[in-house]
């Protein structure tokens, strides 16, 4: 069906270089205020640095050879792979990012969604045997709720730390010569003086 070759040569292509992650990342975090922006995008940095390294770890320890492209007009929309094809990288990364980007946010099921179409995409262009998306779908979501994890522990240290900064910084205290005390006017006085 050309609408499903179509969705699937889209989804790869966008999926390839973590580029679709990226701009959900902007889009969503900018919908939710700078806060987000910044975790969101803090996230996809986590991503793109340790994806790729566990992907090809994984690769060339598994060596496995790619099955036969589908012979689809819509793959010369999609770069042609040369790696190795287990796991397969781009269901490691979308489900990794789907598990990063999913925190603390009520869009994360839509996240989710987009990885499983990222990983039928691989499938159906026939870039990689199932096994490998399964392969890549189960690194991939692991390793996004382990660097979560870690990323949420990060932060909650980070925020203590300040906290503790702040608490043991001097804070200024008035004293009593501080205070105005205008010859010859009472209180109430001084206080029209100041209105005045």
């Amino acid at each position: 069906m050309p609408a499903v070759d179509a969705l699937a040569a889209a989804s790869s292509a966008l999926g390839d270089r973590g580029l679709l992650w990226l701009l959900v990342a902007l889009i969503r975090g900018g919908i939710r205020g700078d806060g987000d922006l910044r975790q969101k995008l803090r996230s996809i940095s986590v991503t793109g640095l340790a994806a790729p390294a566990v992907n090809r770890s994984a690769k060339r320890l598994v060596g496995r050879r790619r099955p036969a492209t589908a012979d689809l007009q819509v793959q010369m929309y999609v770069r042609t792979p040369t790696s190795p094809s287990c796991p397969s990288g781009h269901s490691l990364a979308a489900w990794c990012a789907a598990a990063m980007l999913a925190q603390d946010d009520p869009a994360a099921p839509a996240y989710y969604v987009l990885a499983a179409l990222v990983s039928y995409s691989r499938i159906h262009l026939r870039h990689h045997h199932a096994s490998d998306v399964v392969a890549g779908t189960i690194i991939g979501l692991t390793l996004g709720l382990l660097l979560r994890r870690l990323v949420r522990a990060q932060s909650r240290d980070q925020a203590h730390h300040r906290w503790a900064v702040h608490r043991r910084a001097p804070h200024p205290r008035i004293s009593s010569h501080s205070v105005d005390r205008s010859p010859g006017l009472s209180p109430p006085d001084r206080n029209m003086g100041r209105l005045a």
